[in-house]
């Protein structure tokens, strides 16, 4: 597979998404879950992760792309991965977490390819300086993401969010705008 501007494609959540993402969170196996740190006993249940999700939809369309947390990735037409942010502190930072729906996805270079260039569209649509990612200890590979884009842990800390498993603990990365151009993006 090979990721650039004429295959992959980044956008906000539209309706027919919803189900994809429904699928990834709920019926993924619960290993692939142990080893990102999540405990599926702590999800939303689907109708109230349908409405969550069917919500940001209606705020799109409202107040525009500025109401996007959740950025859709698709390859060559197929969309197989989101990216969200959250923690967002306008003219500041945000925290940045990323979900490939397909396993055959995985370890291809979608992660070096997109984070980055999402991240740039969440600086962009929120005036950021940095984005902030937290990454479970117990999956090495989204480290390697991290180290192939140049970014350096600044230590480990517990993880808080509320679908993760107790304790957690995860790796620190800061990634600023001069970072950014330094990728070329």
């Amino acid at each position: 597979m090979y990721f650039n501007h004429s295959t992959t494609r980044f956008r906000s959540l539209e309706a027919q998404d919803i189900e994809n993402l429904i699928q990834y969170w709920h019926y993924s196996p619960p290993e692939f879950f142990e080893k990102i740190g999540i405990d599926p006993q702590r999800l939303l249940p689907e109708n109230k992760m349908r409405e969550l999700f069917q919500k940001e939809i209606e705020d799109i369309k409202k107040e525009g792309e500025k109401a996007s947390k959740l950025i859709i990735i698709e390859y060559k037409g197929k969309a197989i991965a989101s990216h969200n942010l959250n923690e967002i502190i306008e003219g500041d930072s945000g925290l940045f977490h990323a979900h490939i729906w397909y396993r055959e996805f995985r370890g291809k270079g979608l992660g070096t390819y997109s984070y980055p260039r999402a991240a740039k569209i969440y600086m962009d649509r929120f005036q950021l300086q940095t984005i902030r990612f937290i990454s479970p200890i117990q999956n090495p590979a989204i480290q390697r993401i991290k180290e192939k884009l140049g970014l350096q842990s600044l230590g480990e800390q517990i993880m808080t969010a509320p679908i993760l498993q107790d304790n957690t603990r995860g790796y620190l990365y800061i990634l600023t705008r001069e970072q950014l151009k330094k990728l070329g993006i």
